[in-house]
Parts: structure tokens; C-alpha cells; sequence
């Protein structure tokens, strides 16, 4: 990956998504997963390297999208946004996000459960959980945590 301050990949970015969230969000699908849970609805997004680098000018469009006040916030989803080797890049896109945007509000869905999370003993993932809304929910079996 180049040098954009950015280390991470995306499979792509919906601009107007209403089921990943509540109101109209634009959703950010990482790339890297290890979860590889039964029935992923993204099983793509598992391989790190899939799709495009994230680069400023992708930030620049993911910010810019957020611009019309129907949007309440951004989805990181994917993949997983808090995969060690995304979860700066996803910290940085969010301190950038609340910094422009104070009232949207950023959702997170991760196949970690929030004690896996704050275990960790890493200040970015602590620092991208302050920007999240927390909630966790179990979907059958498996565990999808939205924060």
C-alpha cells in the first residue's frame, strides 16, 4: 500500500444505505477479516488485500459524502473495521469525521465483542471505541457486535 498515511484496503463505499443503521448512513466496507463467520453476507471482504488502497482522495470522498444533512452518519462494516491491522486507519477516518461533523454518529460492525475489544491493550482501538455508539447484539449463533 502507497504512501498516503492510510494501511488499509476497502471493498467499496455506499452513499445512501438505510440497513446498515438507523436514518440514511454511507457505509465504509473494509477489507480484512478473521472471523470468517457462517453466513457472511461479504465473505470477499475476508482476504486483506481486496479491492482498492484507501487513499486521501478516497477520505476526501467519504467525507464529502457525509456533507447533506439528510445523512445521520457513517458505517465502518466490511470485513472488519476492528481488525488489528484496520483498526488505526478506521480510528483516523473517524476522528476526522466527528472533527467535521460533530452530530453524525458513527456506527461500527465487528465480529469482536466489546471485552475482546477493551482488552486489547491498544489506545487506537480505544480511541475509535470513544467515537462509536455502543450496542451489542447477537444475530443466532454468531456474534455481531454494532458499537
Amino acid at each position: 500500500m502507497g504512501g498516503s498515511g492510510f494501511i488499509m484496503n476497502y471493498a467499496k463505499i455506499t452513499k445512501y444505505d438505510i440497513a446498515n443503521g438507523q436514518g440514511v448512513r454511507v457505509v465504509l466496507w473494509v477489507s480484512g477479516c478473521d472471523h470468517r463467520c457462517k453466513n457472511c453476507h461479504n465473505p470477499e471482504t475476508w482476504n486483506p488485500n481486496y479491492g482498492k488502497e484507501f487513499t486521501i482522495e478516497t477520505c476526501k470522498e467519504l467525507i464529502d459524502a457525509l456533507a447533506p444533512d439528510y445523512i445521520s452518519g457513517i458505517t465502518f462494516s466490511g470485513g472488519d473495521p476492528m481488525k488489528p491491522e484496520n483498526v488505526t486507519t478506521c480510528m483516523e477516518i473517524a476522528s476526522l469525521i466527528k472533527h467535521k461533523y460533530p452530530d453524525k454518529d458513527i456506527w461500527c460492525w465487528t465480529g469482536y465483542t466489546l471485552k475482546e475489544l477493551t482488552e486489547r491493550i491498544d489506545p487506537n482501538t480505544n480511541y475509535f471505541l470513544g467515537f462509536i455508539r455502543s450496542e451489542e447484539r447477537r444475530v443466532g449463533k454468531e456474534c455481531r457486535s454494532r458499537w
